[in-house]
C-alpha cells in the first residue's frame, strides 16, 4: 500500500526544480538523472515527464552538433 502519496508528489516536483536548474547550467546528465528520479517517484505528475523529454532533446541536440 502506498502512503503519502502527495507527499511522493511534493518530492518529485523538488526533483523537477532540480532538474531545471540543472538544464539552466548546461548539465544535462544530472538534469535526465533529477527528471528521471521524479518520474519514478511520481509517475502521475506531468512535469517529470516533461522535463525528462526535454532534458533528452537537449542531450540529442548537442550529439547532432558534436
Amino acid at each position: 500500500i502506498e502512503r503519502n502519496i502527495e507527499s511522493h508528489e511534493t518530492i518529485g516536483l523538488g526533483l523537477v526544480a532540480r532538474g531545471v536548474a540543472s538544464l539552466d547550467a548546461d548539465e544535462r546528465a544530472a538534469a535526465e538523472e533529477s527528471f528521471g528520479r521524479a518520474v519514478q517517484l511520481a509517475p502521475g505528475l506531468p512535469d517529470g515527464h516533461y522535463g525528462e523529454a526535454i532534458a533528452r532533446h537537449h542531450r540529442e541536440l548537442h550529439e547532432l552538433h558534436t
